[in-house]
C-alpha cells in the first residue's frame, strides 16, 4: 500500500521530535543526578570530616588522661601495685592518688566515670561502678593481655541493649610491669550530640570500634537496618565512597572514614531516593512542560508537513504529464524555498525538451530537403540511358571512336546513379563514378585536367553518402581550374585513407584558389549542399574544410566516420 508522501513526513519529524525529546531528557537527568549526587558527597564528606575531627579531639582528650594515669604513674603505682607495708604511708598513698582522680574526673565534663582496679580486689574509681569481675566477665582483661599499650573503646549496655556509655579501657604498668587496669567512660550522648541530625532525614549513621561493635547508630530504618548497611562496608576501606544496594536492592549513597587514629569507624548512608527527590520532582515539571511544548511542535509540524507535502504532490504530478508525454504543462509553486527553484529548474528543462524536439524535427525536414533536391535533380535515368546506349551504338556502327567512349563513360555514371539500395555507396565506387565524370568533362574541357588518385586499401571499403565527391571536383574544375589564367594543365588530386575511427579525404585542385578572408568557400550549391547533408547525418563534428592559396590552388578536407558494410 501506497503511503502519501506528507504523512511520511509527518511521522518521520513527529518520530525525531520524540526521539530528541527523550533523548536531552535522559541526558539532563543523568547529568543533574551526577551533579547532585556529586554535590551531596561532597557536603556529606564536609559535615563529616568536621563532626570527626570534633569527635577525635574529644577521644584525643581521654587517650592523653589515660594515658597520664596508665602509664609509669607514681600515685597508680603506691594504690595497686608497690603498696607500702607501712598502714599510714599506704593511707597517705591513697588520698594522693583519690586526689589525683578527682582533678581528672572534675577537669573534664564529658567524662562520666574513671575506674582503676586489678585481679586482686584493688579499686578506685569515680561514677558508676564495675569492678575487676565485670572486666573478667566481658573478655575485656584478655583483650588488654592482646594489646596493653592500645587503648581499647568498648560500648557498655543498658537493660534495653541500648549503648549508654563508651568505656576506653588500658592496661596500667609501670615500668613494664602489668599492675591493674584503667577505665575512663563518657556517655554516648556526646556521639550523639556530635552526629545527630546533620545529614540528611533519612541517612543511616553508624560509629564502631576497632572490633565492630555499633558505639552509636542513627536513623534506623526497617526498611534498610544497620546491619544491613553495615555488611555493605565489610570489604570497603575506610575513606571509600561508593554507590551501594541492599538487600530490597534499595540505593545508598556510601561514605566511611576512620577517626581518632582508627579507635573508631565512621560509616554514613545517604538513600538516594533522598537525594533524587528533587531533581525527580524538578524532572516531573519538566516533563510535563516537554509535553505541552512536544504538542504545539507537533502542531507546527503538521502544517510544514502539509504544505511540503503538498508541494511533493505538485512536483509529483508534473512528473507523471511529463512522463506520459506532455510538454506543455508547466509547475507553478508560489514560494521562497527551493521548491520554486526545483519548479524553475523543471519549467525550463521543459522548455529546453521541447526546443532540442523542435531542432530535431528540423534537421529532419532539412535532411529530407537535401534528398527531395537530389532527387528533384534526377530526371527518367532509364530513358536517357536507353537513348544514350542507341546513340553509343551508332557511334560504334559508324566508328565515331570519340563518341563512343564519351557515351560510354557517360552510361557508367548513369549506371551508378541509377544503382538501387541505400543512400551509402563505398569510397571505391564513389571514385569511380568522379574518374567517369572527368572523363565525360575533358571533350568539353580547353584545358588537358590530369587526375590522380591515392587510397589506402584499408579505406576503399568504407561507407560513404552517394555522390559526395563529384560536386567538389566538379567545384574545382569549374571555379578553379578553368578560371585560372594561367596557361597550364588541370589537376585534380584525391587522397583518403582511415584515420582511428574516421575517414580523412582531400581534394586538391591546382586552380586559381581565392582568399580565405573574402569567405567565398562554401558559395557553390553543390559543397554547400554535401555539407550540410554530412553533419545532418554525422554531426556537427563532422563535414567539409577548405583551404586555398590565392592564384595556386585549393584543398579541401572531408571528415566522416568510417563504416563499413557490416557495421552496424
Amino acid at each position: 500500500m501506497r503511503i502519501n508522501f506528507k504523512y511520511k513526513l509527518f511521522i518521520s519529524l513527529i518520530a525525531i521530535l520524540l526521539l530528541a525529546s527523550v533523548t536531552i531528557s535522559a541526558i539532563w537527568y543523568a547529568h543533574s543526578r551526577n551533579l547532585i549526587t556529586d554535590t551531596i558527597l561532597q557536603s556529606t564528606e564536609l559535615l563529616l570530616n568536621e563532626r570527626n575531627r570534633e569527635i577525635g579531639k574529644t577521644i584525643a582528650g581521654i587517650d592523653y588522661q589515660s594515658r597520664l594515669l596508665s602509664v609509669n604513674n607514681a600515685n597508680v603505682d603506691r594504690g595497686l601495685g608497690n603498696k607500702w607495708k607501712d598502714p599510714f604511708l599506704n593511707s597517705q598513698a591513697n588520698k594522693k592518688l583519690n586526689s589525683y582522680i578527682d582533678s581528672v574526673y572534675s577537669g573534664s565534663l564529658s567524662i562520666q566515670a574513671i575506674e582503676l582496679g586489678n585481679d586482686r580486689g584493688d579499686f578506685y574509681g569515680r561514677g558508676i561502678r564495675r569492678g575487676y569481675p565485670y572486666l573478667r566477665e566481658e573478655g575485656i582483661d584478655r583483650l588488654l593481655a592482646q594489646s596493653p599499650d592500645e587503648l581499647l573503646v568498648l560500648p557498655y549496655y543498658d537493660k534495653g541493649q541500648n549503648v549508654k556509655e563508651i568505656m576506653f579501657y588500658r592496661a596500667l604498668s609501670y615500668y613494664g610491669k602489668n599492675i591493674g587496669y584503667s577505665m575512663i567512660s563518657i556517655s554516648s550522648g556526646a556521639l550523639q550530640e556530635t552526629y545527630e541530625g546533620i545529614f540528611l532525614k533519612n541517612a543511616i549513621v553508624t560509629v564502631r570500634n576497632a572490633q565492630g561493635q555499633a558505639l552509636y547508630t542513627s536513623g534506623y530504618s526497617e526498611e534498610s537496618p544497620n546491619e544491613t548497611i553495615a555488611k555493605l562496608f565489610e570489604k570497603s576501606e575506610a575513606g571509600g565512597k561508593h554507590l551501594v544496594k541492599d538487600e530490597q536492592g534499595k540505593e545508598w549513597l556510601a561514605i566511611r572514614q576512620n577517626v581518632a587514629s582508627g579507635y573508631l569507624t565512621v560509616q554514613v548512608a545517604v538513600p538516594m531516593e533522598d537525594i533524587l527527590a528533587n531533581i525527580k520532582s524538578k524532572f516531573a515539571d519538566i516533563l510535563y512542560i516537554t509535553c505541552l511544548l512536544f504538542g504545539l511542535l507537533l502542531v507546527i509540524v503538521f502544517f510544514v508537513s502539509n504544505y511540503i507535502g503538498r508541494n511533493v504532490a505538485k512536483v509529483s504530478n508534473a512528473m507523471q504529464r511529463f512522463s506520459a508525454g506532455d510538454l506543455e504543462r508547466t509547475l507553478v509553486i508560489r514560494s521562497n524555498d527551493e521548491f520554486s527553484a526545483v519548479a524553475e529548474s523543471f519549467n525550463e528543462m521543459t522548455r529546453s525538451i521541447r526546443q532540442l524536439l523542435e531542432d530535431v524535427k528540423a534537421k529532419e525536414k532539412e535532411k529530407l530537403d537535401l534528398e527531395i533536391r537530389a532527387l528533384q535533380g534526377q530526371i527518367n535515368l532509364h530513358f536517357l540511358f536507353n537513348t544514350l546506349n542507341t546513340i553509343k551504338n551508332l557511334a560504334y556502327i559508324q566508328r565515331v571512336t570519340n563518341i563512343d567512349r564519351l557515351v560510354g563513360a557517360l552510361m557508367e555514371l548513369l549506371n551508378i546513379s541509377m544503382a538501387k539500395g541505400t543512400s551509402e555507396t563505398t569510397l571505391e565506387t564513389e571514385i569511380a563514378y568522379v574518374e567517369h565524370y572527368l572523363e565525360i568533362y575533358r571533350y568539353k574541357s580547353v584545358k588537358e585536367i590530369e587526375c590522380v588518385v591515392d587510397v589506402d586499401e584499408e579505406a576503399k571499403d568504407a561507407e560513404i553518402p552517394k555522390f559526395m565527391l563529384q560536386p567538389i571536383v566538379e567545384n574545382a574544375i569549374i571555379h578553379g581550374i578553368e578560371a585560372s589564367d594561367e596557361d597550364k594543365n588541370g589537376l585534380i588530386y584525391i587522397k583518403a585513407f582511415r584515420n582511428g575511427q574516421d575517414i580523412e579525404i582531400t581534394i586538391y585542385d591546382n586552380g586559381q584558389g581565392f582568399d580565405p578572408q573574402e569567405g567565398i568557400g562554401f558559395s557553390g550549391i553543390g559543397i554547400s549542399n554535401t555539407d550540410r547533408r554530412i553533419k545532418a547525418r554525422f554531426g556537427e563534428a563532422y563535414g567539409i574544410r577548405i583551404e586555398s592559396i590565392p592564384h595556386e590552388s585549393t584543398t579541401v578536407h572531408i571528415r566522416i566516420p568510417y563504416r563499413r558494410e557490416d557495421t552496424p
